[in-house]
Parts: structure tokens; C-alpha cells; sequence
């Protein structure tokens, strides 16, 4: 399943990037139940001529209204991070999680701090103990891209991008 799931517009006359993030949960009614499931479902059924993306982008038309045209699917997050030496991140509390089934074991401490690639993407996956639940998750992951934009956009990282680019 999908963790993030990012909608956006680039408008290149305006020169602006509106980006709508879709929760996880979001229930839809389509022959799936959530729309993070559309992406698996998809992957399932690629004996049937589908893939992953097609029935993701299949189900957002149906959800929103409009046909995406471009997408990228990031499976690589933490070497795009590493690449370029970490990220600086605000990590807004503690966050600890441990699932056997997914080997996934998220022990991550509040505060601001350089973020491997690793952590980073434990950051975007920590779902638990959110008093705003899904929507301060989706709070937690846009400000966790505002930070990445924040530092690729410094003079110092203009090394590393040939190698984020290439990953």
C-alpha cells in the first residue's frame, strides 16, 4: 500500500506548485475500500493489463474529478536523502512504533535534528499517537517536504543533485 500519496499542479506560467495531499484512509466506494489499497491492487493485477499506477490514477479520477497526467512514484526516498547528505527536520514528537509483520521498528526522538534517509522515511510512515490523527500525519509529511525542497534549494547541495536526480 501507499504511504503518501501528493496531487499537484504545476503552473508554469505563474510559475507556482499547488500540492493536495490524499489521506491514506480516504474511503472510496469503487471496489476497494481505501485509496492507499488502489496502488497494490493494481500491482496484483498486472496479468489483467493494469498496473499499480494506472489503477491509482484510475480511482484519483474517479475521487477528483480529473485525469492526472504525469506522476512519479518514489520507492527510493531514503537514497534520494542520503544523497544529499540527510535532511534537517523538526521532528514533532516522539515518535515510537514497532511492527514484527512489517519489520518496521520507528524510534525516533522530538526535535530538530539531521535525519538520515532511513529515519526520514520513518518519519513519513509514523502513523500512531497523532492527537489530530491522518490529517496531523499529512501536517507532519508536507512540512517534512517543505524541509527537503528547503534544503536542495541551498547553493551547498548543488553537488549532490547530479546523484539524487540519478536515483
Amino acid at each position: 500500500n501507499t504511504d503518501v500519496i501528493l496531487v499537484g499542479k504545476l503552473d508554469t506560467v505563474e510559475g507556482t506548485l499547488n500540492v493536495c495531499s490524499i489521506p491514506r484512509d480516504t474511503l472510496i466506494n469503487y471496489g476497494i475500500n481505501r485509496i492507499n489499497s488502489a496502488y497494490a491492487i493494481g500491482e496484483n493485477n498486472k496479468s489483467k493489463g493494469n498496473s499499480g499506477v494506472d489503477n491509482l490514477k484510475k480511482e484519483l479520477k474517479k475521487l477528483m474529478g480529473f485525469e492526472i497526467d504525469n506522476y512519479a512514484v518514489v520507492d527510493t526516498m531514503a537514497e534520494i536523502i542520503d544523497a544529499i547528505g540527510g535532511v534537517y527536520f523538526d521532528v514533532p514528537q516522539d515518535m515510537v512504533y514497532n511492527d514484527p509483520f512489517q519489520d518496521l521498528n520507528i524510534n525516533i526522538k522530538k526535535g530538530y535534528q539531521l535525519l538520515s534517509g532511513e529515519d526520514a522515511v520513518k518519519v513519513l510512515r509514523f502513523r500512531h499517537n497523532y492527537a489530530g490523527g491522518d490529517i496531523q500525519r499529512i501536517g507532519v509529511q508536507q512540512d517534512f517536504f517543505k524541509a527537503i525542497a528547503k534544503q536542495l534549494l541551498d547553493l551547498k547541495n548543488i553537488p549532490n543533485m547530479t546523484a539524487a536526480i540519478e536515483i
